[in-house]
Order: C-alpha cells, then sequence, then structure tokens
C-alpha cells in the first residue's frame, strides 16, 4: 500500500518514521556492535521507501570549451560490478574497490565473504578478485610502504585482518587483532607499522601492527575519557578523525569535542591540546591533511544531537607542536557523507554528500563539488556530477591527476540511492 501513495501523502509518514528513529528507537540507545547492526538494518529498510533523486540534466553546469581550466570536466558515467564502498588506489595506477557480501547490500551474519575488483583506466577493464573468508564492509584500510592494502576489521564486528597483494592480486590473512572492530579508523606510521582503533566492538586501547611481529595494544592510552565519554555525540565510537602530525604523533581532530595527541612509542600515552570544540560536530565531514601539519575539516553534523549538515569549516595549524584552529569561510553547500581529495596543487576537491544529513537517502544532494583554495581560503564551485554521491560513496585520486568518485547506498535490492557506478572529474589544472 506505501508503495502506491503519492509522493505528498507519503512524506508525512517518512518524517514520522524518521523521527521515531532518532528519538524513540532502542537502536540508537547504545552503540555496542549488536545495536550498531540493528541501527543499519533500520536505515537501510526505511530508505527503501524513499523517492529517488531525480537528475535534471537540463540544470546540470556543465563547463563550455572555454571554462574547463575554471570549472573541470566530468566524465562519462562508468558501470561497476558492485557499489564501491572502499577503494584504495594500487601503485599500478589501476583501484581496488569492494562492497560487503552482497553486491549492492549488506546483509547480517555469514558469509565471510566480500565482492571486491580492481579497475584499470588504462582499458577501463575489471579483474574480479573476491575475498573469500573475510567481508570488509566498513573495515578500515591503510596503503602500507611497498603499496599493499591492510584492511582491518568489518561487517559481523570481527577482528580479522587482510592483506592485498596488488602485484599477484591476491588477499593475504594476517594476524588477527585483539580486538574485534567496526567502523575504526586506522593510520600509517612513519615507521610502516599501523595504529587502529575504536570501532563498534573495539576496546578502549589502540592496537599497533607491525609487519615482523603482529599486533600490541597500547595500554598506556586508555580512550573512554577522552573520547568514547562523549555519548551525548551520536557514533561517538565510529570513525575517530587520525592523522601522524609533524612531531610524529597521531593527533585527533575530533569529531567529539577534545583535541588530542597519542603517543605511540612504548605503552603509549595521550595528551590533550587544543581547543574544545562544542558548537560543531563535524561527523560525516571531510577531514584532510591537505599540506604537512595543515588539516582541512568542512561539513558534517551541525551539533553532537542534531544530525542534519552544516556547511562549516576550519584549518587547524599543526606546525607549531601547539594545534592552532581558525574558522575559515564556509563551503558554499551544507553537507554530510561527502568526500575530500587532497589534489596536487594543494588544493582539496569536496565532493558530493547531502543537505538533510540523512542516511542511504539522496534528498538534499549537492551534485556541485567544491575546491578549496589553502592560499586564499576560499571555495569556488566546479561542474556538476550527474550521479549523487552520498553515504557509503568514495573518492580518491588517480595517477594522472584526474579524480575517480563512486558509490553510495549499498542498502539493498529495491534502494533508491544505490548508484553501482562511478565517474571521473578533470580538475581545472588538467
Amino acid at each position: 500500500m506505501f508503495e502506491n501513495m503519492s509522493l505528498a501523502r507519503r512524506l508525512p509518514v517518512l518524517l514520522a518514521l524518521l523521527l521515531w528513529g532518532l528519538f524513540f528507537n532502542p537502536a540508537f540507545a547504545q552503540e555496542g556492535p549488536e545495536h550498531h547492526a540493528e541501527s543499519d538494518r533500520y536505515w537501510a529498510d526505511l530508505a527503501k521507501s524513499y523517492p529517488a533523486f531525480v537528475v535534471d540534466q537540463s540544470q546540470l553546469r556543465v563547463a563550455a570549451a572555454n571554462e574547463l581550466n575554471a570549472l573541470g570536466e566530468w566524465g562519462p558515467v562508468l558501470d561497476w560490478p558492485h557499489i564501491p564502498v572502499s577503494a584504495a588506489h594500487l601503485p599500478d595506477g589501476r583501484i581496488l574497490t569492494w562492497a560487503s557480501n552482497d553486491e549492492e547490500g549488506f546483509p547480517g551474519g555469514q558469509p565471510e565473504f566480500t565482492y571486491a575488483a580492481a579497475w584499470d583506466p588504462s582499458d577501463e577493464s575489471f579483474k574480479m578478485v573476491p575475498h573469500n573468508s573475510h567481508d570488509m564492509f566498513c573495515a578500515h584500510q591503510v596503503m602500507l610502504e611497498d603499496g599493499d592494502v591492510l584492511v582491518m576489521g568489518g561487517r559481523n564486528t570481527v577482528k580479522l585482518v587482510s592483506k592485498y597483494d596488488y602485484e599477484t592480486d591476491t588477499w593475504i590473512t594476517q594476524e588477527p587483532m585483539a580486538d574485534s572492530r567496526w567502523y575504526p579508523t586506522a593510520v600509517a606510521l612513519p615507521n610502516n607499522e599501523v595504529m587502529i582503533a575504536i570501532g563498534s566492538g573495539g576496546s578502549n586501547n589502540p592496537e599497533i601492527w607491525n609487519d615482523l611481529s603482529g599486533w600490541r595494544k597500547l595500554t598506556g592510552v586508555d580512550l573512554n575519557g577522552p573520547i568514547l565519554n562523549f555519548s551525548g555525540y551520536y557514533e561517538h565510537n565510529w570513525w575517530p578523525l587520525f592523522h601522524v602530525a609533524p612531531n610524529g604523533q597521531v593527533f585527533h581532530s575530533g569529531p567529539t569535542p577534545d583535541m588530542h595527541y597519542i603517543d605511540v612509542e612504548g605503552e603509549g600515552s595521550i595528551t590533550k591540546v587544543g581547543p574544545q570544540i562544542t558548537d560543531w560536530y563535524p561527523k560525516h565531514g571531510t577531514t584532510v591533511m591537505y599540506e604537512e601539519g595543515k588539516i582541512l575539516t568542512a561539513g558534517g553534523a551541525i551539533a553532537g544531537g542534531n544530525t542534519a549538515s552544516s556547511n562549516r569549516a576550519m584549518i587547524i595549524d599543526l606546525t607549531s607542536g601547539t594545534p592552532v584552529v581558525r574558522e575559515i569561510a564556509s563551503m558554499t553547500h551544507a553537507r554530510k557523507f561527502q568526500n575530500g581529495v587532497p589534489l596536487p596543487t594543494g588544493e582539496v576537491l569536496v565532493i558530493g554528500g547531502n543537505t538533510s544529513g540523512i542516511k542511504f537517502n539522496d534528498s538534499g544532494t549537492i551534485l556541485t563539488p567544491e575546491i578549496f583554495d589553502p592560499v586564499t581560503e576560499t571555495w569556488s564551485q566546479m561542474a556538476d556530477m550527474a550521479i549523487p554521491r552520498n553515504y557509503h560513496s568514495v573518492a580518491l585520486l588517480m595517477t594522472d591527476g584526474r579524480v575517480w568518485t563512486g558509490g553510495g547506498g549499498l542498502c539493498g535490492v529495491g534502494c533508491a540511492a544505490n548508484h553501482i557506478d562511478a565517474q571521473i572529474f578533470s580538475p581545472p589544472y588538467l
């Protein structure tokens, strides 16, 4: 019956369901792994009742021949064998992408399987490289010095770790972590070790991976008070923001209010630094180190209890050791679920996102990318893309200077927010 309602009649019902989910659904009362899975299922099921976002091709901002060096240009939409939720740019120029144990959804439980493929831009061919023993949906990955990709945790809240050998196109099982983690954050360290922390199911302590000695815990770093204790901020244990600072330590910039330096030597230690950010919650925004020691944060949620999208932006400068935070000109468009890509010019390209801040929902989609200029600290709007890129989308810089972006959705058959495709942007410098 609901599917046959007019849009005008459906909207009040959708709003009521959304408000119930935000304020009354027990899936949002806690953020343990079982509630994480329940929350995902709830939002994905609700998404199947959302109307599709219709792109008016006649209204797209397309650069004329004499505007390409100002607006850039988008290539055609490319079909993909699965929704590319995660991606890595391999040293040989190919792009490795993966989804979950379903090409366009993430069914719970077994099997531990992932649809994955390596795409070659030289001839636009795919090599299917599925992983038969690890569902890597919303795991976290880093690229090691040798170009291999290390993937940790994932769907079902697992301890599993896998390495992708790009020279042989094979997945290699690694020693598992001590803790199960889903939606964690990992960062490659200057000594080729890897630090990972938090995520659903994770403990209060980060873990360090070494290719020779395996995993060890940073028992001197307790993240409960610094990060996990901010229970008034939704999803406070998902995707902490980490970057390697010029002093060699790991800098935690949020999205919860406090900032910290994490020293990974020995048992580790953590030190609170910088100001506390309480009037903005850049959750599901974009945070990019665009220059050594300089971090751009833009968009995300308005506040810890307000999931609507923000257009605010700030720079965190670590070059003097002590973080200096400055709010800068806001983006033209409020965005959540967007992707930020550092460009070889030192600029940052921000792609996609929506104004509603609702998962698996293309309403309020922003088709116009923006480029941040670090010299003038201003934003410029680019040519419009043809496909929404919101929750579960990804973007990265290619070897030839173009920017690849794809995905969005993964909410199952019949979900209008599913985008099993990709598109490539040629920035103005090309």
